[in-house]
Parts: C-alpha cells; structure tokens; sequence
C-alpha cells in the first residue's frame, strides 16, 4: 500500500460494528441464457418422440 496503514481484516470488521457501519454485499451474478426474439417460430420434432412416465421420478422416451 502506498501512503497507507496495514490493519488486520478483523481490526476493521470490529471499528465498522462499533460505528454501525456495513459492507455491501456483492450482488449473485445470473447469466442471461435464452434472449426471446421477435420472430418466435416452434421447431417441428422430426424424430416424433412420445415421452411416458410411468414410474415416479422415471421417465421413459418411446
């Protein structure tokens, strides 16, 4: 550090709690993954799939 003091970490964790002061929390981070457009167009399924569940938490592709 230039021009500056070296404190411990829970040195400044105790000064922040004795004047009420606290951190941010850095927001979670989502990706965005699917970007709906204009223009939604549904794709045939060419291998005609049928899916049967007759068992739960099984499912089976016929």
């Amino acid at each position: 550090m230039a021009d500056g003091w070296s404190v411990s970490v829970k040195t400044v964790a105790k000064v922040m709690r004795q004047s009420g002061i606290q951190g941010i929390s850095p927001r979670s981070w989502h990706p965005v993954t699917t970007i709906h457009g204009s223009n939604q167009v549904s794709v045939p399924d060419l291998v005609q799939r049928h899916f049967d569940q007759r068992e739960e938490r099984r499912c089976m592709v016929l």
